[in-house]
Parts: C-alpha cells; sequence; structure tokens
C-alpha cells in the first residue's frame, strides 16, 4: 500500500522568525525566497553576524548574548570593551528597558517604531547612544523638535562630544531656537549656533562646487567632442593628400 504524500503547508515569508539565545542573530538575519524543483514558498535564511566569541551585554537584571563581530559593527567603544571581557556591564544609570529599545533600533530598525516613542524615551535613548558611541546615522532618527534643545544643553554641559559633533550637522526645520532655546545658557546657545553655521556655511560651499561640477562636465564633453571632430577632419585631410601624391 502506498504511503500518503505529506500535505505541504505555505508560511508567509514574513512569518518567518529566527528563534536564538544571540541578541544580535534575531534581529540581524534575513529570509529570501527561492525555487526549488519548482516548488512555492521555499525559503533560505541568511545568518549575517559575524565574530569569534559571544559578549555578555549585562543590563540590571538583563542579559544580551551578542557575538564580538556584532558589537563591532555598532560601536568601537563595545568593540574594544569585549577585546578584555566576556561581560560588557551597562552603567546603572540607563534604564534597562531604554538599553533594550535602542541596542534593538541599531541592530534592526524597521523593529521600533519612532512614532509610539514618546519625548522622554528618544532622549534617553539618544543619550545612552551617546555614551557608548551608537551609530549616529540611526541615532539622529531619533531626534526631533521636542528634545532637540535639551540634547544641544545636555551635550554642551556634560560634554558629549557625540552630541556637538552630530547636533550642529542636522536639520530640523520645526526647531526654533529662539524660543526653544529659552532654558539653555547663552553661552551653549551661542557656542552651537556658531557650530551650525559654520556646518550651514560647509553645505553651502559644497553646493557650489557640486553646481559647478555639474555645468563643467557637459562642457568638457562638448571640447573633448569638439576637438576630436577637429582632429578627425585633419586627419582626413592628411589622408587624402597622401593618397594623391
Amino acid at each position: 500500500m502506498a504511503e500518503p504524500k505529506a500535505s505541504s503547508v505555505a508560511i508567509n515569508m514574513k512569518d518567518v522568525q529566527v528563534i536564538s539565545d544571540r541578541f544580535c542573530t534575531r534581529l540581524t538575519y534575513n529570509v529570501e525566497e527561492y525555487e526549488d524543483a519548482g516548488q512555492k514558498a521555499n525559503y533560505i535564511v541568511f545568518d549575517n553576524c559575524i565574530g569569534d566569541k559571544v559578549v555578555n551585554v549585562k543590563t540590571g537584571a538583563d542579559t544580551y548574548k551578542i557575538h564580538d563581530g556584532c558589537l563591532r559593527k555598532i560601536s568601537y567603544h563595545f568593540a574594544e570593551m569585549a577585546k578584555y571581557t566576556d561581560d560588557i556591564v551597562i552603567e546603572s544609570c540607563f534604564d534597562p528597558d531604554i538599553v533594550n529599545k535602542t541596542l534593538t533600533f541599531v541592530f534592526k530598525p524597521t523593529k521600533i517604531n519612532v512614532k509610539f516613542l514618546s519625548s522622554k524615551e528618544k532622549y534617553d535613548m539618544v543619550v545612552f547612544a551617546s555614551r557608548y558611541n551608537l551609530p549616529p546615522k540611526h541615532i539622529s532618527k531619533l531626534i526631533d523638535s521636542t528634545i532637540f534643545a535639551d540634547l544641544v544643553k545636555y551635550a554642551w554641559e556634560r560634554p558629549s562630544v557625540y552630541l556637538m559633533v552630530m547636533l550642529p550637522k542636522m536639520r530640523i526645520l520645526d526647531v526654533n531656537i529662539a524660543k526653544d532655546f529659552a532654558k539653555v545658557e547663552d553661552r551653549v546657545t551661542y557656542e552651537f549656533v556658531s557650530k551650525y553655521m559654520e556646518h550651514e556655511l560647509f553645505l553651502k560651499k559644497c553646493r557650489t562646487y557640486k553646481i559647478a561640477l555639474l555645468v563643467a562636465i557637459p562642457i568638457m564633453w562638448l571640447i573633448l567632442f569638439l576637438l576630436a571632430y577637429l582632429f578627425d577632419g585633419s586627419w582626413k585631410v592628411l589622408l587624402e593628400n597622401n593618397r594623391r601624391s
């Protein structure tokens, strides 16, 4: 008697999940669809983790197992600590929930919806990121007008080189320096505005160079075309003279 064929179950690719005790693995893997012998709904899971050892990142009662190579991708500071220890203890002044959300956001930004974060959560996440030098590319997405002035105040009073470099480069349309910086010390506001305008001047120079380059490239090609045309013409005349002689 023939054995009954096993029925196949289709699973949506978005529902495929990786279960692992590695915090980074659960967030950084990706799933791609492929076809095998004409069958559909087949997926392959890619593990994007790197590193030689697993480091325990501890915050409060929580422990996150993360590969040292994955730590290196998000923070040079963490990577240096991982060289000498298998246990990294986050400073107790940081709320474990904030640490979890920040690390999750850095490893997989789409996992955290910034719109649902309160201003305090975003502020605390940025402060934590500034302490451990997490990627500004991701962290800057947490900053809006509700916390901008407070972050400037924190950056200059602490001081935080991380934020002092990042904040003047940001352009948030609804920030009103006269209004939002009312509680910020005048000295801090002056130093921040100076850095802000310095970067604004740099951006204007870059735009000027970009426009000049866009204008110069067509002109350069036109000159090369004309030179080629003239050269080809003179070459033809020389060939014709040689034939006649």
